[in-house]
């Protein structure tokens, strides 16, 4: 059977998840989504975060999955270019709101 752990410690890690979460998805609020990828598509998707050297970016349906996918390197190449970062790929998050 294995020790307890002291609830500091499981706290301590914790916070640096959420911490590093946080970081994370805050270089989305510096990027402007509608200059990327332009009006029609910004309508539909939203840049949401990172992962690593992944972008992630979440669609209302296909049809934006599609487009997004489709401009996949000029959008990589604007979102390195504005944020001086080298992001490899865009991890494309299919997700229907309902009504």
């Amino acid at each position: 059977m294995s020790e307890p752990l002291h609830i500091s410690i499981i706290l301590k890690k914790i916070i640096g998840d959420l911490e590093r979460k946080i970081v994370e998805n805050s270089f989305a609020d510096n990027i402007d989504w509608n200059d990327i990828v332009g009006e029609d598509i910004a309508k539909g998707s939203k840049l949401i975060g990172r992962k690593g050297k992944k972008v992630l970016v979440k669609v209302k349906d296909t049809c934006y999955m599609f487009e997004i996918n489709r401009m996949k390197e000029d959008i990589l190449q604007k979102i390195n270019s504005r944020s001086g970062e080298e992001f490899k790929d865009i991890k494309i998050l299919l997700i229907m709101e309902e009504n």
